[in-house]
């Protein structure tokens, strides 16, 4: 071995120290780095699945707001609806009171003008009244004079 640049006493130094080496790094590193691995490939599992949970749990929070959501723009319409209805209940309730209010105003109005219509007509009747007794009253003196001037003509015919 000599030959090949091998010396036998360093190669079993060499085997004898690595076996050394070996067992020390077994007994005392290995049981230490594999259980690091391990807690590592552990942690490493449990946050992966911890993770997927997250996932679901958001998809499902998810799911359930886009299903709040929908219920909340539901009863928003349905209470716009309803309130468009009262509006519009109050509106024709509104509008029925002002018409018969203006009903009622325009029978006062109509009730009142015929009022005045009653009493213009009963002083144009006292006018009409007056001055044709008035009237009457010159057509009597009239008259009689028309009366004493055909009895003066008579008697002046009959003088002749």
């Amino acid at each position: 071995m000599e030959a090949l640049g091998i010396n036998l006493f360093s190669l079993i130094v060499y085997v004898v120290l690595f076996f050394i080496i070996y067992r020390l790094l077994k007994k005392y590193l290995l049981p230490g780095l594999s259980k690091s691995i391990s807690e590592r490939q552990k942690l490493i599992a449990d946050n992966i699945s911890l993770q997927k949970k997250l996932e679901e749990e958001e998809a499902n929070l998810e799911k359930e707001n886009k299903a709040f959501q929908q219920k909340l723009v539901k009863a928003n319409k349905i209470k716009e609806q309803e309130l468009i209805d009262k509006a519009n209940k109050e509106a024709e309730a509104i509008i029925t009171t002002a018409k018969n209010k203006s009903k009622i105003v325009l029978e006062d109005a109509q009730t009142a003008a015929k009022l005045a219509e009653d009493k213009l007509n009963k002083q144009f009747d006292e006018r009409v009244a007056k001055k044709a007794a008035a009237l009457l009253q010159e057509l009597d003196k009239d008259n009689k004079l028309n009366l004493d001037n055909i009895k003066i003509s008579q008697a002046l015919n009959k003088i002749k």
